[in-house]
């Protein structure tokens, strides 16, 4: 029995029931072949052949925030449909739709589209559910910008991939420390979403933070600022920032300017 398989179809199973004895079925390529013992009087043989395409599924990571995430794409039967995000540091969603690759040994890009304000794509990566068919083991896929690229190679009949794409957002938190009494301290900004709440100092010497922290950046590589209207009888004496995500930005140390 020889298939016609369909585009971007792979005849991948064959099985039978109902052989004579010592009766074998042997799949090679397209063609399921019985051989001359299978075939006696009163065999009443069912064959079932499996076929498989590749599919992939998206998911996002969004570290600092939470948002709304849009794509588009190449060598898939459709486009991933947006993605919210509802918890920072969570992969969503949590069971993503898999979608047909169209053609076999072709490589697949998706490229986010829009980014939500102060988001940048820090890292993607793919990986195989079926690798013990694909060969596909490991981390695999690369990215540019926004696109990421799944190899050619990996794009295989049977293929279940996954690619996790993670953005990561710019925030700023503002602490006032007041020394020799306490007040109520404003602020004005520059590139960031909303302004800075005020901050009433309740203990000298002590950081208090401002109601409304974090404040997200606008946009990336380019400078915040900060001004301060003191409360009365106080002035602005010193001022530093540090990096909480030192390891991934190599923001180290104290920095800023007053």
């Amino acid at each position: 029995v020889t298939e016609t398989v369909p585009a971007n179809w792979a005849l991948t199973g064959a099985t039978c029931t109902g052989m004579g004895s010592g009766g074998t079925a042997t799949l090679t390529g397209n063609t399921l072949e019985l051989n001359a013992a299978a075939i006696t009087a009163g065999a009443n043989i069912a064959c079932t052949l499996t076929n498989t395409r590749a599919t992939l599924k998206v998911q996002k990571i969004s570290v600092g925030g939470t948002g709304t995430f849009s794509f588009s794409s190449t060598n898939l039967a459709s486009t991933p449909g947006n993605i919210t995000t509802s918890t920072a540091g969570v992969a969503a969603p949590a069971s993503p739709a898999a979608i047909n690759n169209s053609t076999f040994g072709t490589a697949v890009t998706v490229n986010e589209t829009k980014l939500p304000a102060g988001y940048s794509r820090t890292n993607a990566e793919c990986t195989e559910a079926n690798a013990a068919v694909t060969g596909n083991t490991g981390n695999f896929g690369s990215f540019s910008g926004t696109t990421l690229t799944v190899p050619a190679s990996t794009i295989s009949a049977g293929a279940d991939i996954t690619c996790v794409l993670t953005n990561t957002r710019a925030v700023v938190r503002v602490e006032k420390i007041s020394k020799g009494g306490i007040g109520s301290f404003s602020f004005s900004d520059s590139n960031l979403t909303g302004t800075i709440s005020s901050i009433a100092t309740t203990a000298a010497d002590t950081p208090t933070s401002a109601s409304n922290n974090p404040r997200i950046v606008n946009n990336l590589n380019n400078q915040v600022t900060i001004t301060e209207t003191p409360a009365a009888g106080f002035s602005l004496t010193s001022a530093i920032c540090t990096d909480a995500n030192a390891a991934v930005t190599g923001n180290t140390g104290t920095f800023g300017n007053l």
